[in-house]
């Protein structure tokens, strides 16, 4: 990260990287019944990792199995 000041004296951060994306997806294939994804970058993976990595299902939390207090540094 590279660090600038604007003139309010505020402190912003440019990143000197690019950001990771995901990696699109060329062609698909069945392998011994399995899915699997050939991506622009030349590798292959299986579709459940590379939807698990970058598709995740998104739940809604279940609070009550974390007990009466989540927060396991107050906990006497």
């Amino acid at each position: 990260m590279e660090k600038a000041i604007n003139q309010n004296g505020n402190v912003v951060f440019h990143p000197q990287v690019k950001t990771y994306l995901q990696p699109r997806i060329c062609e698909e294939f069945e392998q011994d019944g399995d899915l699997h994804y050939r991506l622009d970058n030349g590798r292959e993976t299986l579709a459940s990792l590379y939807n698990a990595l970058w598709n995740p299902v998104r739940t809604k939390i279940n609070w009550k199995t974390k007990g009466d207090n989540p927060d396991r540094t107050k906990i006497k």
